[in-house]
């Protein structure tokens, strides 16, 4: 659920660079609409558009392969999935402002598929070697991963976890900020 969460808000970026191709961004500059209230709505929409997905992933799970959690699981995983990948949705907003067109979607697919790599969403941190796995810790996708695996395992998210996660969404944030000007 994360894996695909997380492609869902980083892909955000695709609609963004599709707009700016059509001549969008000229229009928002004739109003008075400020740089931070435009790439809000931009992160939000990443944000809310994932929600179904990872219910979906986790419903085929209960449903189809017979995944059993207990009942107060379920919707903490919803919630920590979903504030796990806000930080791609910045990414992929900041992608959006910053590349045009299928240049923006290979770009996101190739970082994409990098930070699944290296977050261990494909294969477990623990088989890296020691230099790699001390830098998949940093990464934005394992901490994302983490919040779900320790909430399978009754665990609360790790202060760390969430710092790291937060100072992602931060830069990202200003990343997606910094390229709107600069694209307007």
């Amino acid at each position: 659920a994360t894996y695909g969460a997380m492609g869902g808000a980083l892909f955000i970026g695709g609609a963004i660079a599709m707009e700016r191709s059509k001549g969008w961004l000229d229009q928002l500059a004739v109003t008075p609409l400020p740089a931070h209230g435009y790439v809000t709505a931009k992160l939000v929409s990443g944000a809310v558009t994932v929600l179904p997905s990872i219910v979906v992933v986790l419903g085929a799970g209960a449903l189809l392969s017979g995944v059993r959690l207990p009942a107060g699981t379920w919707p903490v995983l919803v919630v920590l999935i979903w504030a796990g990948v806000l930080p791609f949705a910045a990414l992929g907003v900041a992608f959006g402002y910053t590349l045009k067109g299928q240049v923006a979607n290979l770009a996101m697919m190739i970082v994409y598929f990098a930070m699944s790599v290296l977050g261990g969403l494909w294969l477990p941190v623990q088989a890296m070697p020691a230099g790699m796995r001390a830098l998949a810790e940093l990464s934005p996708a394992y901490q994302a991963g983490s919040l779900g695996w320790r909430a399978l395992d009754g665990l609360p998210p790790t202060g760390a976890s969430l710092a790291v996660l937060a100072a992602w969404t931060l830069l990202f944030c200003a990343l997606a900020v910094w390229r709107y000007r600069r694209a307007l």
